[in-house]
């Protein structure tokens, strides 16, 4: 299996810490092709990129939203993602995580997360949740072609925070995740014990 393509509407919206914690390919700011993740800010513009790169990228894309902020995500905001969903394999909202605009080291905690998930910091759960999810969500993309097309499923009651919504489980019942995603082996928090930390 091969590794995730992640890209972002423009930079800083997360593109390299969510593919440090997936290990995955980080192809920067989205300039054509292929890409299995696309990431955006919970902000009506960086929402509307996000739109117009969804429907450049060949296939169904994961959407993830990293939100920008501690609060409610603005009710423009969902409108705009609800009008995204159609064309999406999966949506995951990423938590805004505070503890990180004071360390150095972001990345290494990112990238703790898929290596060491029982070590994961209380801090770090709801993160460490939501990215769990999103490689769930990603997982039949990888078994085809850059971005082969899988029926959508998408969960649209995400909670008022931010919190993760995602895809059904595409995986046929009984059907083990399979080794090469790094999250394979994290255990399962609730989104909504996960929304709650």
């Amino acid at each position: 299996m091969r590794a995730p393509l992640v890209c972002g509407v423009a930079g800083g919206v997360g593109v390299t810490t969510i593919a440090a914690a997936l290990q995955a390919r980080d192809l920067g700011v989205y300039c054509g092709g292929p890409a299995d993740i696309v990431v955006c800010r919970s902000t009506s513009s960086s929402v509307g990129a996000a739109h117009r790169v969804v429907n450049a990228v060949p296939g169904t894309p994961v959407l993830v939203v990293v939100a920008d902020g501690p609060l409610r995500i603005p009710a423009p905001v969902k409108a705009r993602v609800r009008m995204v969903e159609p064309h999406l394999t999966a949506l995951v909202w990423m938590p805004y995580v505070e503890q990180w605009r004071h360390i150095d080291d972001a990345l290494k905690h990112a990238a703790a997360v898929s290596s060491h998930p029982d070590g994961v910091p209380k801090w770090l759960q709801p993160w460490a949740a939501a990215l769990r999810q999103l490689g769930n969500a990603v997982l039949p993309l990888l078994e085809g072609p850059f971005s082969a097309p899988v029926a959508a499923g998408v969960i649209t009651d995400h909670p008022a925070h931010g919190g993760v919504t995602s895809s059904r489980d595409h995986r046929a019942p009984g059907q083990q995740q399979r080794p090469g995603l790094v999250v394979q082996g994290s255990r399962s928090i609730p989104p909504s014990a996960a929304a709650n930390h």
